[in-house]
C-alpha cells in the first residue's frame, strides 16, 4: 500500500467528501497486501470510531457499498483509480480482493471494528477492569438521571442529620443563593440540574481538588472570607466616614465643589456604597482641583485641607475595585462569598454520584473514560497496547472536532504504537463544525495536531514528538454537494466572519473557502425578521417560512426535499405545529415533545384529578387545556362561574367545584367514572378521542399511547405509574410528525449534520453570540481562600477579577459555537440556502452585533 507517512490529519469543510476520503483509506488497509499476502479477514484489524450509533451505521453501509460497486465492477473509475493506486494492484485483483472481503465481512459482521468512542471505551474499561477496582459484571447506565436523582435523594435524607449539621448549613446557603439569583427556592430540582454539570469532563480536575474536603471544610472557607471581605470594606467605609466628618467640620457643602460630586461619592462610601468616581470627579483627582475659577478663595483653602483626606481614601476604595491586584483578589473574594455554598454541595453531589455507582455496581460514560485516563497517564504504551487489543493495526478517528480531551488523550497509546510499527492511522474532522462543545468536545485539538493540548505534565510528549514525525496534514478544498451560488455565498459570508472574530478564534475559519465541483448555480435567500417583541417576531417568522415554503413547491420542489434547521427544540415545536395549522405536514423525530402539547396536558392533568379528585387544581389546569384545544366553544371564566360556588365569606376550603358536571358540558362523551379502571392503554385511546385529541393531533395521541404501553409492560402500571412516569421523562417524549415520504422536515441544526438536503432554510435567532450559561470550573490562586483550591464560577463572577481572562476565553467559546452551528446549518443545502435572520432591532451599536441574526446581516 502506497503511503507516504502513517499519520493522516485531514481538515475537512463541510461537503468537502471526508467520508469518502475515510472509508477509501478504511478499504485501502483491508484489501492491502499484508505479510502473509491477501487476507480477506484483515478488516478485523482495522478501527473505525465515531461518535453516534447512526453514524457509525452509515460508515459500514458506505464500506459494503463501495465493495459491492468494486466487486461487481460498477464503481465509479476515479474510485478505482483512488483505490489501485493506493494498493499497487490491477483492476482485476481490485475486483478479486473486494468481493472476497465484502463475502466474509459479511459472514463475520460482528468482528467489523466500526463503532462508537464510547463503545470502544467500554471495551477498554472491561479489559481494565482488575486494575480500575470493577467488578467485571458491572453495566452501563445509559439514563444518567437515573443516577443523579438517587444521588440527590440521598443527599437530602442527610438535612437535619445531627451528624450532617456543616452539611444542613451549607445546603441552606445554596438555597439562600437560589433565591439571590431568583430561582426556585426548592433545592431538588436545580441539585439535578448541577448533577449533570458535575458530569461534566471539564469539572474533572475541581472537582478532584476539592475531593479530600468536608463540608466543615467548606464552611470554615467560607466563615473566613466572609471575614476578610467585611474586614476590608469596613476600614474603607470607616475612612469614608471619616473624611466625610472632615468635611463637614471644615463647614463645605455639597456644592461647594463642582456639581456636589465629591461630597455625593464620599457619602455614598460612608454608606456602604464604594465605587471608583464617575469620569468627571475622576478628572478633578487628576487635575488636583475640586472648585470652579469662580469659588471663594476661603473654599478653595477649606477643599485643600480635605484633598489628600479624598486622595487617600480614593487609593483605598481602589485597592478594592479591579485593575489593581488587590482590587481583582478582592472581587473575587466577593464572589466567592455567594458562590462557596454551591461549591461545596457540588464537591458532596459528585461524591454521592461515585457513591451511587459504585454501590449500584453501573457507570455512566463520563465515569468510564475518567478511569480509562487515569490507567492511560501512569502505564508504559505497551502495557497500554496490550490491554486495548493488539488485534488492532490500523485506527480512524472521524468527526475529530467533537473529540474531548479525555477520549483522544485515551486513543494515544493506541495510535503511538500503530504509528510505531508503521501502519496507518488517520484523523478527520473540522473545527468550524465543532457545535458539541457542550458534550465535552474539543476544537482546540485539531488545530493543535499533532501537538497536545492540556498536558501541563508532559505524559504525552514522547507521543507527541511520534505524530511531528509522521504527520501527513491534508486539507479538503473542493465541495462536492452545493450549487456554486450557495458555495460562493458562505465564502464570502465567513469571510467577513473571519475578520470579525477575536485573534484566538479566527484561525478556525483560516483557509475555509471552497471551490464549487457542481456545474448548477443554486440560490441564496437571505430575509430579515426584525420585531422587538417576542410573539410578534415568532408570527412573522412562521409567516416568512410558510411563504418560502410555497415558493419552492411553486419551483417544482416537494415537501421531502426541504429542511428548516432550527437552534432549539422548542423553536422547532413552535415551528413545526404552525405548519399544522396551515396545512403542511411537518416531519420531525425530536421539535415536538409531548410536555409541550395542550392535548397531552389535558391527558394528564385528567388523570392526576382521578387519583385525587380532592384536588381542584388538576381540574381547573384540564379546563385551561381544553380551553386551549377549543378556544371558540370552551369558555373559562363562564364555565368556572357555572360549577365553582364561593361561599359568602366563606373559607377557600369550603369552595365547591362540580368537576363531573363540568366534565360532562365540556366534553359530553369523556367517561371518567368507569373506563379508569380498565387496561391503561383504553383509559388514555379513550381519552383522547372523547376530549377531541385524536384525528386532530394524531402524533400526540400516539405518544400518549405509546408511553402508555411503555408503562403497562414495566412495573410501574396503572394510573398512578402513567403519572409518575410522565413527570419523570414522558414530558420530555419526542413525538413524530409524519407525513409519510411527502413532508417538511424539522430538526435543530445538531440534528442535521452530516446531512444535505435539497433546500435548507436555516433560522438565526436572537440569542447572545457571547453568553455562558452555569458555572465555570477554575483552580483558585494559590491562598485566596485556603484551603479551597478551585471553584465553580459564573462568567459575570470572573470577569472583574484575576480570572477575567478565563472568562473572556469562556465568552470567545460561546461565540464560536455560535458561529459553527450557523456554518453547520448554511452548508446543509444542494440547491436552495434560505436564511431568516431574527433581531429585535436593526440598530447594531459598538463593538459590534451581539445577537446570532446581526451577525448575518451586519
Amino acid at each position: 500500500m502506497k503511503t507516504s507517512q502513517a499519520f493522516e490529519v485531514v481538515r475537512a469543510s463541510a461537503g468537502s467528501g471526508k467520508t469518502y476520503r475515510l472509508v477509501t483509506r478504511y478499504l485501502a488497509c483491508c484489501l492491502k497486501t499484508g505479510p502473509e499476502g491477501f487476507k480477506p479477514e484483515a478488516f478485523r484489524h482495522v478501527l473505525a470510531l465515531t461518535f453516534t450509533n447512526k453514524a457509525a451505521g452509515e460508515m459500514k453501509e458506505r464500506i459494503l457499498l463501495f465493495l459491492k460497486e468494486l466487486g461487481d465492477s460498477e464503481a465509479s473509475q476515479p474510485l478505482v483509480d483512488e483505490m489501485t493506486s493506493q494498493l499497487g494492484i490491477s483492476e482485476q485483483e481490485l475486483r478479486t480482493r473486494a468481493r472476497a472481503t465484502r463475502a466474509t465481512m459479511l459472514h463475520r459482521y460482528t468482528e467489523v471494528a466500526v463503532m462508537t468512542l464510547d463503545s470502544f471505551t467500554n471495551r477498554l474499561v472491561r479489559s481494565f477492569a482488575r486494575d480500575l477496582a470493577l467488578d467485571q459484571d458491572y453495566r452501563i447506565e445509559l439514563d444518567q438521571d437515573r443516577i443523579i436523582e438517587s444521588a440527590v435523594d440521598a443527599m437530602l435524607d442527610r438535612i437535619g442529620d445531627p451528624q450532617h449539621k456543616a452539611f444542613t448549613q451549607m445546603l441552606q446557603g445554596f438555597a439562600r443563593l437560589q433565591v439571590e439569583e431568583e430561582k426556585d427556592s426548592r433545592i431538588r430540582h436545580p441539585l439535578l440540574n448541577h448533577g449533570k454539570e458535575v458530569l461534566k469532563e471539564g469539572m474533572r480536575d475541581v472537582l478532584e481538588a476539592m475531593r479530600d474536603l468536608t463540608p466543615d471544610d467548606f464552611m470554615r472557607a467560607s466563615k473566613a472570607i466572609r471575614a476578610d471581605v467585611a474586614k476590608a470594606e469596613k476600614a474603607v467605609v470607616a475612612e469614608a466616614q471619616a473624611v466625610l466628618s472632615a468635611y463637614e467640620a471644615e463647614g463645605l457643602t455639597p456644592g461647594d465643589v463642582s456639581r456636589k460630586s465629591l461630597h455625593t461619592w464620599i457619602h455614598k462610601a460612608a454608606n456602604r456604597t464604594l465605587e471608583m468616581p464617575g469620569k468627571q470627579l475622576m478628572g478633578m483627582f487628576d487635575d488636583g482641583v475640586f472648585t470652579t475659577q469662580k469659588a471663594p478663595q476661603m473654599v478653595v483653602d477649606k477643599v485643600e485641607v480635605i484633598r489628600p483626606l479624598a486622595e487617600a481614601l480614593l487609593d483605598s476604595v481602589a485597592a478594592l475595585m479591579p485593575g489593581t491586584p488587590s482590587g481583582e483578589e478582592h472581587q473575587l473574594k466577593r464572589a466567592l462569598v455567594h458562590k462557596l455554598d454551591l461549591i461545596g454541595t457540588l464537591a458532596v453531589l459528585s461524591e454521592e454520584i461515585e457513591h451511587v455507582q459504585a454501590t449500584q455496581n453501573v457507570r455512566t460514560f463520563h465515569a468510564l473514560h475518567d478511569r480509562v485516563a487515569r490507567v492511560v497517564k501512569e502505564n508504559p504504551v505497551p502495557f497500554l497496547f496490550e490491554r486495548m487489543g493488539s488485534r488492532f493495526h490500523h485506527v480512524f478517528i472521524d468527526e475529530f472536532q467533537d473529540t474531548s480531551v479525555t477520549q483522544w488523550q485515551n486513543l494515544v497509546p493506541l495510535y503511538q504504537h500503530v504509528l510505531s510499527v508503521r501502519n496507518r492511522t488517520l484523523v478527520v474532522g473540522d473545527g468550524k463544525q465543532a457545535i458539541y462543545r457542550w458534550r465535552n468536545g474539543d476544537y482546540r485539538q485539531l488545530l493543535a495536531l499533532p501537538n497536545m493540548v492540556d498536558d501541563k505534565e508532559g505524559v504525552f510528549d514522547e507521543a507527541a514528538e511520534t505524530f511531528r514525525q509522521a504527520l501527513h496534514a491534508d486539507s479538503l478544498e473542493v465541495n462536492w454537494r452545493s450549487g456554486r451560488a450557495i458555495v460562493q455565498w458562505n465564502n464570502d459570508f465567513f469571510d467577513a466572519v473571519e475578520r470579525r472574530l477575536p485573534p484566538t478564534l479566527a484561525n478556525v475559519y483560516a483557509g475555509h473557502k471552497q471551490h464549487p465541483k457542481q456545474a448548477f448555480e443554486g440560490e441564496v435567500h437571505v430575509q430579515a425578521v426584525v420585531e422587538k417583541d417576542n410573539e410578534a417576531r415568532k408570527q412573522r417568522l412562521h409567516e416568512a417560512v410558510v411563504e418560502r415554503i410555497r415558493h419552492h413547491v411553486a419551483a417544482g420542489f416537494g415537501w421531502s426535499d426541504m429542511a428548516i434547521l432550527v437552534r432549539t427544540n422548542k423553536e422547532g415545536a413552535d415551528l413545526a405545529q404552525h405548519l399544522l395549522d396551515e396545512g403542511i405536514t411537518p416531519q420531525t423525530e425530536d421539535s415536538l415533545h409531548l410536555g409541550r402539547h395542550p392535548g397531552a396536558l389535558a391527558v394528564v392533568a385528567l388523570t392526576r384529578w382521578i387519583l385525587d379528585p380532592g384536588e381542584h387544581r388538576h381540574a381547573t389546569a384540564w379546563l385551561q387545556c381544553m380551553g386551549a384545544l377549543h378556544p371558540t366553544t370552551v369558555e373559562e371564566s363562564t364555565l368556572l362561574d357555572q360549577f365553582v360556588r364561593l361561599p359568602q365569606g366563606g373559607r377557600s376550603k369550603d369552595v365547591t367545584f362540580d368537576v363531573l358536571g363540568l366534565i360532562r358540558e365540556v366534553a359530553p362523551d369523556l367517561d371518567v367514572v368507569d373506563r379508569p379502571h380498565g387496561p391503561l392503554v383504553s383509559w388514555v385511546g379513550h381519552a383522547c378521542q372523547a376530549m377531541g385529541i385524536t384525528g386532530r393531533f394524531d402524533a400526540y395521541a400516539e405518544g400518549l399511547m405509546e408511553l402508555a404501553l411503555q408503562v403497562t409492560g414495566s412495573d410501574e402500571g396503572g394510573l398512578r405509574g402513567f403519572v409518575e412516569a410522565w413527570d419523570r421523562r414522558g414530558h420530555r417524549q419526542s413525538i413524530v410528525a409524519s407525513g409519510g415520504g411527502n413532508a417538511v422536515q424539522v430538526m435543530t441544526v445538531h440534528k442535521a449534520k452530516g446531512l444535505a438536503f435539497p433546500v435548507a432554510m436555516v433560522v438565526a435567532g436572537t440569542n447572545l453570540v457571547r453568553s455562558v450559561r452555569g458555572g465555570v470550573p477554575v483552580n483558585l490562586p494559590s491562598g485566596v481562600v485556603d484551603p479551597i483550591p478551585a471553584a465553580i464560577l459564573g462568567v459575570s463572577d470572573m470577569e472583574k477579577t484575576m480570572l477575567a481572562p478565563q472568562a473572556e476565553a469562556e465568552l470567545d467559546a460561546a461565540l464560536l459555537d455560535q458561529i459553527n452551528v450557523l456554518y453547520v446549518g448554511m452548508t446543509r443545502p444542494v440547491e436552495r440556502l434560505d436564511v431568516f435572520a431574527q433581531m429585535t432591532s436593526w440598530k447594531v451599536k459598538a463593538p459590534g452585533p451581539t445577537q446570532v441574526g446581526q451577525w448575518v446581516v451586519a
